[in-house]
């Protein structure tokens, strides 16, 4: 693969392009996790990311915008993504469709007619709105009235000037592509082995259509009972959760990995019942700063999630359980500390959806502890308070109580739901008439911070009753509550919870290969996830077929396993990582 810049390896770079190098791998490898080439197989970049290289500077402010505008909010993924193929379909930027074809998880018709240059006719809502308003701004002139309007109507205000801007965005980025003739990057070449186990014939012409047929049978029979299932998920839920895309997210409201009834509980603060308010605090929460402009901003108490590391893991059917070490930051301050959260998450077994979740903030009121000391001379500063003149409890109130105030004046200005004459008696009734809270009190603490529906955080935290957010808390009854429908107690990988939907032939090899104990001597490890060779039984040179008397042996780690008479006169072996070991 090549442009007219030419690919850049890490290892020829400036510094300068070797800081944005390792920026861009954490990026994209964060973002959008394999879902395209967006580095060769010699480790450099292709696409935009490859051109921005050249220009480090230039890097650094493209990403800062890319940042900028997912911050606007109001934008679904889905109306982003529509958005996106359509400046890439009429621009003729290759690159760009090819990258956002799977990360817009749209049906393969429906990219065909994005493509073509026609409207899917499954488009509707948002997708539909997305795709009129991206068409009408290739051509020449300013988008109709009519337009705007509808984008407003159906994104909100937030919402159209995200999609404008996108479209924006991207035409800029395909003119990139263009301009420099960026290149798609091919799909890897099939490798074919040199070398065949001994009783095995080397492949033979196979009709495709009969061996596709095979494989998605003998895939499709277990694929939906894997780990790997859950682990694709939480891995996605734990990228999700990080800067900026957490806040894309809260704005958008919805979350696809989220049972529409989903359980969640955290420990520094409370139960949340249902997806839009899953969505709301899990990620909108720690979506409340900007990179760009935090420096203009007071101080917001809760950090921002901005990578994080696997620590631990154990899947055992639909139950997953795991800590994670998560960097924390205060953008304004350039303070990062790690925090560890342990979480155990329960899966829908048919819709591969999260059931409900259990999370602990492991050492919250030591980081609390840690990081107020830092923050104090700028929440002196933001609040006009004299250095030392203030505690850090008395402080850190008030700080929390202006942000309150100052949200109260902006969103209620309805006398309906005004709960206050004047932004001193909002301060003297927060200040004196609330309590801020522990550190383990984050839920019933007076200053719950206002997120994607500020009215609904307003009413909970002034002279109303609170709602069902900022409640007190009972020791006793809080570790005894018994919110969850499903149990956390995993059963086997062979239980019938987990064989759901598996032929009994299929279910049989399982549980036995369960029972299997791999001795190395007697395996061949290869570094692929698994290779399959198929020969058919006869004399490859004259291209003769013979039956066999004798069902063929399915190969399983050391264990021959007969296949029923049944089954076509194929032979199989599969030989893979330990991983894959007894889920075949």
């Amino acid at each position: 693969m090549t442009d007219r810049l030419g690919l850049l390896e890490r290892s020829e770079l400036t510094p300068a392009q070797t800081e944005v190098y390792d920026g861009l791998a954490s990026y994209t490898e964060k973002k959008f996790k394999g879902a395209f080439k967006a580095r060769d197989d010699q480790g450099r970049f292709v696409g935009p990311f490859g051109i921005i290289l050249h220009t480090p500077e230039l890097a650094k402010a493209y990403m800062q915008l890319t940042g900028s505008v997912a911050g606007i909010g109001g934008l679904d993924p889905e109306a982003r993504e529509t958005a996106i193929l359509v400046v890439g379909a009429t621009t003729g930027a290759k690159y760009e469709t090819y990258a956002h074809e799977p990360v817009s998880g749209f049906k393969r018709e429906e990219l065909d007619s994005i493509l073509a240059g026609k409207c899917p006719s499954t488009f509707e809502g948002k997708r539909l709105t997305a795709y009129k308003v991206a068409v009408a701004l290739q051509e020449k002139g300013p988008l109709s009235k009519e337009l705007w309007d509808e984008a407003l109507e159906t994104f909100g205000r937030d919402g159209a000037i995200s999609l404008v801007h996108y479209v924006g965005l991207y035409r800029y980025v395909a003119t990139l592509l263009n301009g420099f003739d960026a290149s798609v990057p091919e799909p890897d070449p099939r490798k074919i082995p040199t070398a065949y186990p001994s009783n095995l014939s080397p492949v033979m012409l196979f009709p495709l259509v009969e061996l596709a047929l095979f494989v998605i049978t003998l895939t499709n029979s277990v694929y939906a009972h894997q780990p790997s299932d859950w682990l694709a998920t939480v891995e996605t839920f734990s990228a999700d959760f990080l800067y900026p895309g957490n806040g894309v997210i809260a704005a958008s409201g919805k979350y696809p990995i989220f049972q529409s009834d989903v359980k969640g509980r955290v420990d520094v603060t409370t139960a949340f019942i249902g997806d839009e308010l899953n969505v709301e605090y899990i990620f909108g929460l720690f979506a409340q700063v900007n990179e760009t402009n935090a420096h203009l901003q007071d101080t917001f108490l809760l950090p921002v999630p901005i990578s994080g590391k696997l620590q631990s893991l154990a899947i055992q059917d639909n139950i997953v359980s795991l800590s994670n070490i998560v960097d924390f930051t205060y953008f304004k301050q350039n303070i990062t500390l790690p925090i560890l959260l342990d979480a155990w998450f329960a899966f829908d077994r048919k819709t591969n959806q999260m059931q409900q979740y259990d999370v602990t903030f492991r050492r919250f009121a030591w980081f609390w502890k840690d990081v107020i000391p830092k923050l104090m001379p700028d929440l002196e500063k933001e609040n006009h308070v004299r250095a030392g003149s203030m505690g850090q409890q008395e402080l850190i109130t008030l700080h929390a109580a202006r942000h309150i105030c100052s949200e109260h004046d902006k969103y209620c200005t309805d006398p309906a739901n005004r709960q206050y004459d004047s932004t001193n008696d909002c301060l003297n009734f927060l200040v004196y008439n609330r309590t801020f809270g522990e550190p383990f009190e984050l839920g019933p603490m007076s200053t719950v911070p206002t997120l994607a529906s500020p009215m609904s955080h307003l009413l909970r935290s002034g002279l109303m009753s609170g709602g069902k957010m900022c409640l007190g808390r009972n020791y006793s009854q809080n570790v005894n509550q018994d919110m969850y429908e499903h149990t956390w107690i995993a059963p086997t990988s062979n239980s019938p919870e987990s064989m759901e939907g598996i032929s009994d032939h299929s279910m049989l090899e399982l549980v036995n290969a369960n029972m299997v104990v791999p001795h190395p001597f007697t395996m061949g490890w290869f570094p692929s996830v698994a290779m399959l060779y198929v020969g058919l039984s006869g004399d490859p040179d004259n291209g003769t077929v013979l039956t066999q008397a004798d069902p063929p042996p399915l190969v399983l780690g050391d264990r021959l396993s007969t296949l029923s008479s049944s089954e076509p006169s194929v032979q199989t072996a599969i030989l893979g990582t330990p991983a894959n070991i007894g889920s075949l």
